[in-house]
């Protein structure tokens, strides 16, 4: 995560005042059956029993209180992607024992900047982020639009060798890729179909979730604004075709507008960055109008 600049440098808006706004959030690690792609469901983890977790939304100003159970029959914690950290140093509180199973403890968050960021599980002898652990945390600017048209959107790796310790909840259909074979969801599932709706620009907040691979994000090759990068506003937007994403970070995006009935397809492109994953396709967007089959 970049370092942020001093505060006369900042392309932040001006810091408003605290909002004296106290926000309590639970948070519970629990296990459940996870649907990750047609015929595959797995017993995976979930920050309440879902994947992604909760995506938990705040104002610049408040305080946010996560009051986290562990539900699990082994120990977990929750690093917080939050500015002010450098991508080795991302979480709040690392020296913090981690929780036991059956053992709850409260986070406190001062949300001092704007963005889009992220939490999830931060063992490292423990692959319990790719088992499910993972959700987004939006801070807004009083200043910010209206968010009536936006979509938070997490990618995450998946290893189809994990199937053999997750205990899978239907036999594998046929046709199912190798168990060598790894899967990139978007919001916890592969390729889903997603909406849009015509006529609007959209705000797109991106996170990358997974912990090696690199994105190059394509929108059926249509420009995208990049208006922000892991919480630090740009001193102006960038129009860009192809969008890089690094593993651990975060992007806002605005796209559009669309025409109704229109099919764009979010694709990964292939990438000299470290990456051995070729062209994917991510998601489908159908574009709905108002009102009709498509809409929300």
């Amino acid at each position: 995560m970049p370092q942020h600049a001093r505060p006369e440098e900042s392309s932040q808006p001006p810091r408003p005042a605290p909002t004296g706004i106290f926000q309590v959030v639970h948070l519970d690690a629990m296990e459940h059956a996870w649907a990750v792609a047609p015929g595959i469901v797995v017993h995976g983890y979930g920050y309440n029993a879902q994947v992604p977790g909760p995506t938990v939304e705040a104002t610049v100003g408040d305080t946010l209180l996560v009051r986290f159970t562990n539900s699990l029959t082994e120990p977990t914690s929750i690093c917080w992607h939050l500015p002010g950290f450098s991508a080795a140093t991302a979480c709040m509180d690392p020296a913090a024992a981690p929780v036991q199973p059956g053992g709850t403890v409260e986070y406190p968050l001062q949300l001092i900047d704007a963005g889009t960021y992220w939490y999830h599980s931060r063992l490292d002898d423990s692959p319990q982020t790719d088992r499910g652990l993972y959700g987004a945390l939006v801070v807004r600017h009083p200043a910010d639009p209206c968010p009536g048209h936006e979509q938070v959107l997490i990618f995450a790796d998946f290893s189809l060798g994990f199937l053999s310790r997750l205990r899978t909840k239907t036999p594998l259909p046929p046709g199912t890729p190798d168990r060598q074979e790894r899967m990139l969801l978007v919001n916890g599932v592969q390729e889903p179909q997603m909406l849009a709706t015509a006529g609007h620009r959209e705000r797109w907040r991106l996170v990358n979730a997974t912990s090696e691979t690199y994105l190059l994000l394509s929108l059926s090759g249509q420009q995208m604004t990049v208006a922000e990068t892991s919480g630090d506003l740009l001193p102006a937007p960038v129009d860009v075709h192809e969008m890089a994403l690094a593993p651990g970070e975060s992007r806002d995006m605005i796209v559009g507008p669309f025409a109704a009935r229109q099919t764009l397809t979010l694709q990964s492109l292939a990438n000299n960055r470290g990456s051995d994953m070729p062209w994917l396709r991510l998601a489908r967007f159908h574009v709905a109008e108002a009102c009709g089959p498509w809409a929300r």
